[in-house]
């Protein structure tokens, strides 16, 4: 027996050494013709998985000819960057692959399965020659090329592909070229894909790709000069992408479908797609259906696509049929920045007797905002019924602003109610100017029937004058039309065609200019306005002019402006005394033989001088003396009967001191509509490296543009104001005063500076801002140096404290603190929200010792949200009882999200942040910063202390996170201490210290922190001390505490999906040589460390510059730091303590570790009775099982005030006895002074 067991041992080792031994392939492999290296590209694909590749990767030069094969497989894990695969035509061949697929199962031409690296090159001499084809035939033939999973960098080009090409109508599932991912989870579809100058064919889609739909996008797909020809239903088809672009393409659907049709469909789940030089035409809908030349559908998402410089033409539907057709369609829903559509070309044309409803663009009713400029929007169809319009919204309350587009339509007469310039929902807006008036929109718009070369070719003929010429404004640095050509600089072409056409000017000069308000100031006040036409602007006795009068006078004077600065004007009104009313207006002409004219108001006419004849209601402002400095009173009988009139007088007035308004009322109501229709807000993603973000809101409820007119608002600047002159709004001494408010918001400061608002008067009174369905106190625009302190804000399901930048204006310098947040208001504070369009950044914010939910009252979502700020401080503030049950989105205590710089956050307190239930998908963190892009975020986390973060929903893609930092650069994470507990109720990953998806140039620095993870896992879910999303990004960590207890699935550290369950494994890696892995000896209720216990913590860390103190304040040594926020100190012994003072109440304390085994302390606390520290009587600790009976005896005897820790040792308590307790719960119970009191332990064995 031994010696047949030896032969066959040798045997097998002889059959596996020649088997390792064949090479993986590379160089270039022939593939049919003569001797080649493989007959066949199926003998070439096997010998591809069963070898592998190595560098410098393998290229199969395919042979001319036609190659009839079975459904082909590429499959290896072998393949990388530097090892690519590459399937192409050889030199000067010409190469069919026709592919009868045996079944459904197998119904693909070529499967590219999860291998990444891979490029189907269809040209034989490496141009743009398309010499390689591939048919999906026969019935089963559904898929062209197929790349499936996880096949990053995969690539085709130059190459025909054909899919059903014989089947009388095409599967749904049927397409020529398909990425699509294989599962749910990061890192399961193919980013970074590249589809390229390829012919599609006959499939119900021509291209589609598909990124994981929960938990990751298929990253920066491009697709781009493809042709996709006679297809069925879909030309382009993404879903679950980011930053996809999709440019060049050439797009019809002749084949025709008794279905939906779309040319171009970017689908719910899709981030910044960029659309732009396709053509979209020859759309064959045979049925009565809809019909879409371009459809952006956002859905839920931060979407933010782009739509420009695309033709669209010549969508066919039959004579009788009623399906409604849209030239560019968006659904947008959710967006906090829009979509936006510009410099597009979209003519319908065609007819028939039929009842049919088509647009030339349209846009859904949700009330997120889109942007649709410089367009031409062209219906000409001459259907006899339904509606045909250029433009259209589903309802009012969507919001499309829209401005400088080309709207026309083919109307038959005046009485024509068919073709109309626009339509929102059935309300029908015959002429343009009905359109201006009905959306509020559209100004600077026309309606000119557009001189194109023919009706299908959209080019615009250069011999005809026409408003297209330099009707446009510049717009999204969109520099180039859908030809390459460049576009002019400030008066650019309305649509996708720039030219140098013939200028048809009928316009007046556009004049931008900000209203002056009222002022104090007596002096001269100077006036500027942005004055512009493509013609140019009048010179001499035609150049522009500001008339300008006191409102006693009879008539106006005009004034030339002073200088003028590129298409600046600065014009200097004359200084008046107090109590003067000024009234003016602006008029300009332009250099155009027709004189253009025009107004601000608008109303006034008149040419050389322009406007000498006024507009009806012109500018207006008073002069008025300042509100003097002093202490007023708001309320029932004071100096202003409310909030509103006050607000008007620093308005109008300003000030000539220190203000302070008392609140002498106990209720205010603040004015305002309320919101409407108010629905649960859908979450928000962004995308970090690949990875989908979920983004904090401002609240948990969506809305129709809510009417705020009327709403309480401090607009500014307030004269006057300044650091040594600021106004402040508190209760009148003994006073408790409430605001309320049902609007957007209690109170609002629009560009109002030096304003406090302060609940604390003398006398201990309080001021509460509640909300029925708003925000709390709003700071908006330039409303710098302003102060929210000592309030108590319960603003339920949306924000208590919102900076909000407009434009590039933003609040700066602004004090938060020592307020209170409770009501389960949405968010504490979120900074700074952003207007659409908005640029601006918030520089030094300070948010300190405020309390974000309190031991008895919660908030939902987040403490603090901050993004697009800088110098930004977060200090000493205590955040707790934060949870969600059912609504959307993650729970959190402090998120930084997009662009934030020199953040400082330390000293705070995180604690029982949890998702309490549900099966969302969502997550839970103590501190989270991420960003879209990789900013160098120079931001320092460090003393700050978190504890109870919980996570009890079912889904599988959840985190407990105590620290996250993604994509930061130059960030510092030091001294903290993170220690979580629990059972996880799902296979989750939990850690307590997390860089989520760093990039290669993140830098961060991990030093002297704890990092404790003690979470009990559920399945293969993961237990983590520290975990790394990826493997390239820069970070150094080193002197920290990294612990998790030894049992299934917890590790010291993981990067991504490879674990290291000790410390010396992770050294081993390089990170954390001089840590430490040791159980923190914490005193309870909170992470401070028991300082009576030697520990690795004591003196274990490094000097950081700049942070020379600890959690509570205390210096730090300046050589041998402890680890942890909590800076110990020397190691004192107990029994050398001197009781400095008693306790005055009972207290029994959390034991800690808890889980625990062997041991664990147990805390309490005897209070002192009528100022004696002597005996109070018997004291009894004893713990019990779950049934009652008693298991141990800690304490049983006379103790004198003080406070006691006590050891429960399994192993040695009464005798040992307790050795033999199971794993399970178990109670202990303090006796003592006639007071009782118990908690809960839990044995782990």
């Amino acid at each position: 027996m031994k010696r047949q067991f030896t032969l066959v041992t040798i045997l097998f080792l002889s059959i596996l050494f020649a088997c390792t031994a064949i090479a993986q392939l590379s160089g270039i492999k022939t593939i049919g013709g003569a001797a080649p290296d493989y007959a066949s590209i199926k003998a070439a694909l096997l010998a591809l998985k069963a070898q592998g590749v190595t560098s410098p990767g393998v290229t199969f030069a395919i042979r001319t000819g036609t190659y009839a094969e079975d459904s082909l497989i590429v499959r290896t894990s072998t393949a990388t960057a530097g090892s690519p695969i590459v399937f192409k035509p050889d030199v000067g061949a010409t190469v069919v692959i026709n592919v009868t697929p045996p079944s459904t199962s197998f119904n693909f031409a070529i499967k590219i399965d999860s291998t990444k690296y891979v490029t189907f090159q269809g040209s034989n001499n490496n141009t743009t020659s398309r010499d390689m084809t591939i048919n999906a035939l026969g019935a089963n033939g559904r898929q062209g090329v197929w790349f499936f999973g996880n096949c990053s960098y995969g690539s085709i080009k130059n190459c025909i592909v054909t899919a059903q090409r014989d089947a009388a109508s095409p599967s749904i599932s049927s397409y020529c070229i398909n990425f699509e991912s294989s599962t749910t989870g990061s890192g399961n579809d193919a980013d970074f894909a590249l589809i390229e100058n390829n012919l599609t064919r006959y499939a119900y889609y021509g291209i589609r790709c598909v990124g994981v739909r929960t938990g990751d996008c298929m990253e920066s797909p491009i697709i781009r000069n493809n042709v996709v020809d006679s297809v069925t239903n879909t030309g382009i088809y993404t879903t679950s992408t980011n930053y996809a672009l999709i440019h060049g393409n050439d797009i019809n659907t002749k084949r025709g479908s008794a279905t939906g049709q779309w040319g171009i469909l970017v689908s719910g789940g899709t981030f910044k797609t960029r659309v732009y030089n396709n053509r979209v035409h020859d759309m064959n809908q045979l049925g009565a259906f809809f019909t879409y030349g371009i459809y952006i559908n956002s859905a839920s998402d931060l979407g933010q696509q782009s739509v420009f410089n695309n033709f669209v033409w010549n969508l066919n539907v039959p004579a009788s049929g009623g399906g409604t057709i849209y030239g560019i369609y968006s659904g947008a829903t959710n967006q906090a920045i829009p979509d936006t559509f510009a410099f597009n070309t979209v003519y319908l044309s065609g007819g028939g007797a039929g009842s049919k409803t088509s647009y030339a663009f349209g846009k859904a009713s949700s009330g997120a905002p889109v942007v649709a400029y410089n367009n031409i929007f062209q219906n000409s169809r001459s259907d006899s019924g339904g509606i045909s319009a250029a433009i259209y919204k589903s309802t009012a309350a969507a919001v499309l602003l829209s401005n400088n587009n080309n709207l026309y339509v083919a109307s038959t007469s005046a009485a024509d109610t068919t073709h109309v310039v626009g339509a929102i929902g059935t309300v029908k807006y015959q002429k343009i100017q009905d359109w201006r008036a009905g959306n509020g929109s559209d100004v600077q718009s026309f309606d000119e029937n557009t001189p194109f070369l023919s009706a299908t070719d959209l080019h615009i003929q250069t011999g005809v004058p026409t408003l297209i010429e330099s009707g446009a404004i510049p717009f999204g640095n969109i520099s180039i039309d859908i030809d390459g050509n460049a576009r002019q600089v400030n008066f650019p072409d309305v649509g996708a065609d720039e030219g140098g056409f013939s200028l048809l000017d009928q316009s007046a000069p556009t004049i931008a200019h900000t209203f002056l308000g009222g002022t104090a100031f007596t002096g001269n006040r100077v006036a500027v306005a942005t004055i512009a036409d493509p013609s140019g602007i009048a010179t001499g006795a035609g150049s522009p002019r500001l008339w300008h009068k006191r409102s006693t006078d009879v008539s106006f004077t005009s004034i030339v402006a002073d200088s003028v600065r590129g298409s600046a004007y600065y014009f200097t009104i004359p200084g008046h005394p107090t109590g003067t009313t000024v009234q003016y207006y602006l008029a300009a002409q332009d250099a155009s033989t027709n004189n253009n004219f025009g107004t601000l108001p608008v109303g006034g006419s008149g040419i050389n001088p322009p406007g000498s004849t006024p507009p009806a209601i012109p500018i207006s402002y008073v002069v008025q003396a300042p509100l003097a400095s002093g202490t007023y009173t708001i309320g029932s009988g004071g100096n202003f009967p409310t909030l509103d009139s006050a607000f008007n007088k620093l308005r109008f007035d300003g000030v000539a001191g220190t203000v302070t308004f008392n609140l002498i009322d106990s209720l205010y109501l603040a004015p305002g509509k309320p919101l409407q229709n108010l629905r649960l807000a859908q979450s928000k993603f962004t995308t970090v490296n690949g990875v989908r973000e979920d983004l904090a809101l401002p609240s948990a409820y969506e809305y129709d543009a809510p009417d705020t007119v009327g709403a309480l608002s401090l607009q500014g600047p307030i004269v006057g104001a300044s650091a040594t002159s600021r106004v402040t709004f508190r209760p009148a001494p003994g006073v408790n005063a409430r605001l309320v408010g049902n609007g957007a918001w209690v109170a609002r400061m629009l560009d109002a500076s030096y304003v406090t608002w302060d609940g604390i008067n003398a006398g201990g009174t309080s001021l509460r801002v509640n909300a029925t369905a708003g925000y709390g106190i709003v700071l908006e625009g330039n409303s710098d140096f302003c102060t929210v302190q000592n309030i108590s804000f319960a603003t339920p399901s949306f924000t208590s404290i919102v900076l909000q930048t407009r434009t590039a204006d933003a609040p700066d310098s602004i004090m938060i603190r020592k307020n209170t947040v409770g009501g389960y208001s949405f968010n504490g504070v979120f900074m700074s929200d952003l207007f659409p369009g908005a640029t601006g950044i918030s520089r030094n914010i300070r948010v300190t010792d405020n309390d974000f939910g309190t031991a008895t009252d919660s908030i939902a979502q987040a403490g603090i949200i901050f993004q697009f700020v800088n110098g930004l401080v977060i200090d000493n503030n205590r955040i707790r009882n934060v949870y969600k049950s059912t609504l959307a989105g993650n729970t959190q205590g402090i998120v930084g999200q997009f662009q934030y710089f020199n953040a400082k956050i330390y000293r705070n307190i995180i604690r029982d942040i949890s998702r309490r239930s549900g099966s969302t998908a969502s997550s839970v963190y103590g501190i989270n910063l991420f960003g879209a892009t990789p900013d160098t975020t120079n931001v320092d986390i460090y003393n700050n202390m978190i504890y109870g973060l919980d996570n009890q929903s079912t889904s599988t893609s959840g985190i407990v996170g105590g620290i996250q930092v993604s994509t930061g650069i130059n960030d510092t994470i030091a001294y903290n201490t993170v220690y979580l507990t629990g059972n996880d109720a799902a296979a989750i990953v939990t850690s307590a210290l997390r860089i989520g998806n760093p990039t290669a140039g993140a830098r961060q620095v991990w030093r002297n922190n704890i990092a404790i993870n003690a979470r009990i896992t559920t399945g293969t879910g993961r237990a983590i001390a520290f975990y790394v999303g990826t493997t390239t990004g820069q970070y150094s960590s080193n002197y920290n505490d990294l612990y998790v207890p030894t049992r299934t699935g917890s590790h010291i550290a993981s990067v991504f999906f490879t674990n290291y369950t000790t410390l010396a494994a992770w050294q081993a890696t390089g990170p954390d040589v001089q840590s430490v892995s040791v159980m923190a000896n914490f005193r309870t209720p909170d992470l401070h460390i028991d300082s009576t216990i030697a520990s690795p913590i004591n003196a274990g860390a490094t000097p950081i510059a700049g942070i020379t103190s600890d959690f509570d304040g205390q210096t730090r040594s300046a050589t041998t730091p402890d680890i942890g926020a909590d800076e110990i100190g020397p190691i004192t012994d107990v029994n050398d303590q001197t009781l400095l003072q008693a306790p005055t109440t009972y207290a029994l304390y959390q034991n800690y570790p808890n889980p625990f085994n062997p041991s664990t302390t147990i805390r309490f606390q005897i209070p002192e009775i009528r100022g004696q520290t002597s005996e109070v009587g018997r004291v009894t600790l004893k713990v019990y099982d779950v049934l009652g009976k008693e298991v141990a005896t800690l304490v049983n005897e006379n103790l004198p005030a003080g406070t006691y820790e006590t050891t429960f040792d399994v192993r040695q308590t009464n005798g040992g006895q307790a050795n033999g307790l199971a794993s399970g719960v178990y109670f202990y119970r303090l006796t003592a002074g006639g007071v009782s009191d118990s908690k809960r332990l839990l044995l782990l064995k």
